[in-house]
């Protein structure tokens, strides 16, 4: 198993359970968040078609990596119910610290089943075939090209971290695809996301896209890609 840094050091994910992480008190939080996540382009999500298209499922288990301080873990922890997890996971401790005190409102996270992660930036840190499911929303990197190594390594990861038929959900805006004045196929400008790279990185570890959907005018897109109940790693 790879590093992982759990607030509170709940038990590693692929534990035997039942486990739960009750968020401890972590002094103060900003708690203007409901409004702050409702401004820049997060505004733009339409959050409930976002998650009747997850198809999400009482029990399940799931990853939201990069939640910063929980636009959609609250929502989705509730989905999945009493009987699920859902791991919040970020890189900024500042914003998990936000998202810990705000786990503790019981009208956000009635069910207590946000456990809160600190990961590492190589490794997801997850025993082989954990999740249900994992969310990247807005992270950019897995619809670049190329791939540093480090990132290239993390997605590895993900994928490890997948059940059989398991599921991850990629969500960009593709500002870095435009038509050209005659027509011609999207072009990607440099540096930035595109859905080609994106299926182009998530194939080469194996995935099948299986669903994608436009949300919004702005150019942001769903995809939902598939781990084969036989996955051979790449």
């Amino acid at each position: 198993m790879g590093c992982f840094v759990a607030r509170a050091q709940p038990p590693f994910p692929g534990a035997q359970g039942p486990y739960r992480y009750p968020p401890s008190s972590i002094g103060l939080v900003d708690w203007d968040w409901l409004l702050r996540s409702s401004d820049g382009y997060l505004r733009h999500e339409d959050k409930a078609t976002v998650l009747d298209l997850l198809g999400l499922e009482p029990g399940m288990i799931v990853a939201d990596v990069g939640c910063g301080s929980g636009f959609y873990s609250f929502d989705v922890a509730r989905s999945v119910g009493g009987e699920g997890l859902l791991f919040a996971m970020d890189m900024d401790g500042d914003l998990l610290r936000e998202l810990e005190g705000l786990a503790l409102d019981i009208s956000l996270n009635p069910h207590q089943n946000v456990i809160s992660v600190e990961n590492d930036p190589r490794d997801l840190g997850f025993a082989e075939a954990t999740l249900d499911m994992a969310l990247l929303f807005h992270l950019d990197f897995p619809a670049m090209a190329p791939l540093q190594d480090d990132k290239r390594a993390f997605l590895r990861s993900v994928v490890s971290a997948l059940k059989p038929m398991g599921r991850l959900v990629a969500m960009e805006y593709f500002q870095g695809e435009q038509s050209d004045p005659q027509g011609a196929r999207p072009s990607p400008s440099p540096g930035l996301p595109t859905e080609r790279a994106l299926v182009v990185n998530l194939e080469a570890n194996g995935l099948l896209p299986v669903e994608r959907h436009e949300l919004l005018e702005y150019g942001s897109v769903l995809w939902i890609f598939q781990k084969p109940s036989t996955h051979a790693p790449p």
